[in-house]
């Protein structure tokens, strides 16, 4: 992204509460020391990496979309086209439809490209963000083969108002303004987040004749709101709501090679969901729905091009976990996804059905041990993946100071719609990706105060039916699966934070190193694979 020379930041906080401290009630439920809304991950990865964005580190990357924050706070390889343009993420030597994107427990990778363009994910619009390192197809099912981004909207009821406003300018026309404003009463919550954000990118740049212009018809428009309600009933009946509706209007700015273009695209997405929770003695139930619609329509009058993409998705989920003893928790659910993607280069109007069934057990065992066993099943009308195990171990020792981890599992990725379906070029007979990935690793606080975490682990992944688009002797790109692709490398990372009177400081770094090679397939031996 062209580097602002100027960033100007206004903020106006007012909280408005009736009654500060008595009214306010922690939406936590501990079952035997176990807390009732910890997420997936967090209950059964045991032996992964899981990276939590601060509360700080999220302020200060508000007015930021999801490719900014990970690229300065992750390991996580971010391919970023530029302002206005489009941005992906891949982990651990994979690629971009690898990794998973989930907003309230809910794929929002494309069903027709199989990723997310992270640049259309504003920060502000999650409360919390979890970065899972690795496979978890056992947890989360198809394209979860690189990592996920778990992205969280989490009730803290009280009763009051609370505002917040945002404003940022900079350089090239860049402006962008920011409204949050949470209403509580006693039960229930209101939560509103709004956007605008404008950006001409007229920079200047040198041109093949080494002569300085600006770039030309580059403006982007984004806005978005996300409007969430929260209704409790009892301390065990929660139930949840949420609308986000965001339009990115985007000029395509021409090649150094070209004088001028004419090409736009517009961006429109709206995604609901409903989600009720329910704690009982000795389980929980947690039932959930989800629609999405999305919409691209991409035009260049100077070559008579109107093309528009339209997505539909219907998603449901119910899963439950049972709280067999204060050691042991076992947890079970299904799922259902049913997809309508209307794209002229099908041909066809194309409906996808997902149905996918999967079970996790977790064991404390005593002296620190901590054992998960995971499993999960996905099936389509016609691409029907394994099913995916994976076991996990950890054990803290040195009075946790030091947790050794370890972790295997099998994963899987199916292809998307594009693969499938594209003419010219779909291949029909792409079998999914699946393979085997592991790795090792240690977590350290050397410090009394565990104010200091430092981080390293070993991974490694061997995928078989690699999908890669070739050139076909007909002229024009096919999918087709690669034999086998290894990935494996190393990755640390390291968080100091401390204090000094009213000053918090914390200090952070992120070290990766990542290698992928075909091992068998038509092109050389040991040949590197481009993410």
């Amino acid at each position: 992204m062209m580097k602002r020379n100027f960033i100007f930041i206004f903020m106006i906080s007012c909280v408005l509460y009736s009654n500060m401290y008595a009214q306010f009630v922690q939406d936590t439920l501990l079952i035997r020391e176990v807390e009732i809304t910890a997420t997936r991950e967090h209950l059964f990865s045991a032996g992964g990496r899981i990276t939590e964005i601060d509360s700080v580190t999220k302020t200060n990357f508000i007015s930021a979309d999801l490719s900014e924050l990970l690229s300065e706070n992750s390991t996580a390889f971010v391919k970023s086209y530029g302002s206005g343009g489009i941005a992906t993420v891949a982990f651990r030597g994979t690629e971009a439809r690898h990794t998973s994107v989930l907003w309230n427990g809910f794929n929002i990778n494309s069903p027709t490209l199989g990723l997310c363009d992270f640049a259309l994910v504003p920060v502000n619009f999650s409360d919390k963000i979890n970065i899972v390192h690795g496979s978890t197809s056992s947890l989360f099912g198809t394209s979860a083969i690189g990592g996920i981004i778990n992205l969280q909207n989490i009730p803290e009821f009280f009763s009051g108002i609370k505002l917040n406003y945002t404003g940022t300018a900079g350089s090239f026309g860049f402006f962008e303004n920011i409204l949050n404003a949470d209403v509580g009463i006693k039960n229930f919550l209101s939560s509103t987040h709004i956007f605008y954000e404008q950006s001409k990118n007229d920079f200047p740049f040198k041109n093949f004749y080494d002569q300085e212009q600006k770039q030309q018809h580059a403006n982007i428009e984004n806005t978005g709101v996300l409007q969430n309600f929260y209704f409790r009933f009892n301390n065990s009946d929660v139930v949840s709501s949420g609308i986000w509706y965001q339009v990115t209007d985007r000029q395509i700015p021409p090649l150094m090679t070209v004088s001028e273009n004419t090409a736009e695209q517009k961006d429109s997405v709206l995604r609901i969901f409903l989600e009720y929770k329910k704690v009982f003695k000795k389980s929980s139930l947690n039932i959930r729905a989800a629609y999405f619609d999305e919409y691209e329509l991409y035009t260049d009058p100077a070559f008579n091009i109107y093309a528009p993409y339209k997505n539909k998705s219907y998603k449901t989920e119910t899963e439950e976990r049972f709280y067999i003893t204060d050691k042991l928790i076992v947890n079970a659910g299904v799922s259902f996804n049913r997809c309508n993607a209307d794209v002229k280069e099908y041909k066809n109007t194309v409906t996808q059905n997902y149905f996918a069934a999967f079970a996790g057990l977790r064991y404390d065992v005593k002296n620190g041990w901590q054992i998960t066993i995971d499993a999960r099943k996905d099936f389509t009308e016609n691409k029907n993946s394994p099913i995916a195990p994976s076991a996990g171990i950890e054990k803290t020792v040195f009075q946790n100071h030091l947790t050794l981890k370890a972790k295997g599992g099998k994963n899987f990725n199916l292809p998307a719609l594009n693969d499938l379906y594209w003419v010219p070029g779909g291949n029909p007979n792409l079998k999914p990706e699946t393979g085997w990935s592991y790795e090792g690793g240690m977590e350290i606080h050397p410090l009394r105060k565990n104010n200091l975490t430092i981080e390293a682990a070993y991974f490694s992944s061997l995928i078989n039916d690699w999908i890669q688009w070739q050139p076909s002797a007909f002229g024009y790109y096919s999918p087709q699966n690669l034999k086998q692709v290894y990935a494996r490398g190393i990755e640390s990372s390291f968080n100091y934070k401390t204090e000094w009177k009213t000053f918090n400081f914390s200090f952070s770094g992120n070290y990766s190193f990542t290698k992928s090679t075909n091992q068998k397939s038509d092109q050389v031996l040991g040949e590197e694979t481009i993410g």
